[in-house]
């Protein structure tokens, strides 16, 4: 089973690219990177660099591939796959749902939903010895 980042990956490489976006954390890399007749905005932060009028854009392109790669994500996995992968990746039978639910807000699944599944992966987490 795949996380959502590999279903983003390609995607979001693909629209930062479409958009002149790039990530550079030194002059080196960004003198590598940009184009030498374009304005560029650090607004979104993170290193990411955007020509200026871009942003705007650029958002609107990657909140597209981020709901494309949810849909693809339940449609391959279903809810209680994902549901149950993010439980074994937030550590929930140590943590408790509190992560899970906040990632999960994005793909529709509410507090009711994870916590229906918690028993069952708890059993599973003690049957297979995974504390």
């Amino acid at each position: 089973m795949h996380f959502l980042s590999h279903y983003l990956d390609k995607a979001r490489a693909e629209a930062l690219s479409a958009h002149g976006a790039f990530f550079a954390f030194n002059d080196t890399q960004f003198k590598n990177e940009a184009d030498p007749d374009l304005d560029y905005t650090t607004l979104l932060g993170a290193g990411l660099f955007v020509p200026r009028g871009e942003t705007k854009s650029l958002v609107a392109a990657l909140e597209t591939v981020h709901k494309a790669g949810i849909a693809q994500d339940l449609a391959e996995n279903g809810k209680t796959g994902v549901i149950r992968r993010e439980l074994m990746n937030y550590e929930c039978h140590f943590a408790g749902i509190r992560d899970v639910v906040w990632a999960l807000t994005p793909y529709g699944i509410t507090r009711d939903e994870i916590a229906a599944e918690y028993p069952a992966f708890y059993q599973e987490c003690i049957d297979n010895d995974r504390f």
